[in-house]
């Protein structure tokens, strides 16, 4: 036997130009694979949220995807961070920019830490659908323990109940109510020629409230007309008519919205404007009328604050704006009452406070 050769070693040289088998290409056609959908994933969140900022009620996929179900958009994203495990570094971290992107400029999410400070001054807007409250009004005002309550379609079972009340400030026009433990010095209501001018369907009135300090509070009620019909068209199949709704709601809501500002600048600083404005802050005709005036949730609120739910649908359409003297320390969306809106509650300071 030669010597250093060793038993089971292969006998014989070996052949020239054997290599090793080469490696399966499976682990790197997966590896690609998840990389594309990755990227492509994080690609699409990133042009999706463009596509809300800069069309939302501007073009009709803008404004489908602003009043349409958001968060399905986002359903990938547990499957890819799953996928991703293998290369976290390079993978997970950009799914966490995708992440972040799909929370907070697609659904909307706000993360304002609590605070302990005490408010001045407590209001809650609600959109109570035409409908009675699922509990008794007096357990809903004792639960939300507000200074001032403001109601949209105030209409129906409700409406008498509102006027019935003893040791309150009531106010009732148009479908919208206010009820205040603060006086109610003076009331204006925009006048409907505003409004049926343009075609519109929106409300609005305007109050003088006498705050504690003896100094006024100017307060605005409002129910800004929707693009329902055009969003329902779509849904139901006919495109053309549905694109066609869209675009004259457009012109109305922008109308209307001019209109209602307009109004409400006529009384000075330090006001609050709150109620069913029919759009999100990612519309651009909120922003164009509105977006100057601090928005309760989107500077004190936690998480997405959807205040309306239709089905699969959320949409924070429900505001409280302030400027001058009033500034929000708090937004809650409260419990469910029975519409198919939920109470918005803020809790308001004065500056220097």
């Amino acid at each position: 036997m030669a010597q250093g050769l060793e038993l089971g070693s292969p006998v014989g040289p070996k052949r020239p130009g054997t290599v090793n088998p080469p490696e399966s290409h499976a682990a790197s056609s997966g590896g690609s694979f998840i990389d594309l959908a990755v990227y492509g994933f994080v690609a699409g969140i990133a042009g999706i949220a463009c596509l809300l900022w800069a069309t939302a009620d501007a073009w009709w996929p803008g404004t489908l995807l602003l009043f349409g179900p958001r968060w399905l958009i986002g359903l990938p994203l547990p499957v890819l961070v799953a996928l991703s495990l293998s290369d976290p570094r390079r993978r997970l971290l950009t799914l966490a920019f995708g992440a972040g992107v799909f929370l907070f400029f697609i659904l909307g999410v706000r993360g304002s830490l609590p605070t302990t400070a005490t408010g001045d001054l407590r209001v809650v807007t609600l959109n109570v659908a035409h409908r009675d409250l699922s509990v008794s009004l007096d357990h809903a005002l004792a639960t939300w323990d507000a200074d001032v309550v403001a109601f949209q379609e105030c209409t129906g079972p409700l409406a008498p109940k509102v006027d019935a009340l003893v040791g309150l400030a009531v106010h009732r026009a148009g479908g919208l109510c206010l009820i205040s433990k603060l006086p109610i010095r003076k009331t204006a209501q925009m006048t409907r020629s505003s409004f049926d001018a343009v075609g519109g369907a929106g409300w609005a009135v305007r109050y003088e409230l006498e705050t504690p300090s003896g100094a006024p509070l100017h307060l605005m009620n409002l129910h800004l007309g929707t693009p329902r019909d055009g969003l329902w068209e779509i849904r139901y199949g006919d495109f053309s008519t549905g694109v066609e709704a869209l675009r004259r709601s457009r012109e109305l809501r922008t109308a209307e919205s001019e209109r209602a500002r307009r109004w409400l600048d006529h009384v000075p600083a330090g006001r609050v404007a709150l109620g069913d404005f029919n759009a999100p802050v990612e519309s651009r005709i909120y922003r164009a009328f509105w977006g100057d005036l601090v928005n309760a949730h989107g500077t004190s609120g936690l998480g997405t604050g959807y205040t309306r739910f239709n089905g699969w649908i959320r949409a924070r359409i429900d505001h409280v704006l302030t400027d001058g003297d009033w500034r929000p320390i708090r937004a809650v969306v409260g419990e469910d009452v029975g519409s198919d809106h939920r109470p918005l509650i803020v809790d308001l300071v004065t500056n220097g406070t």
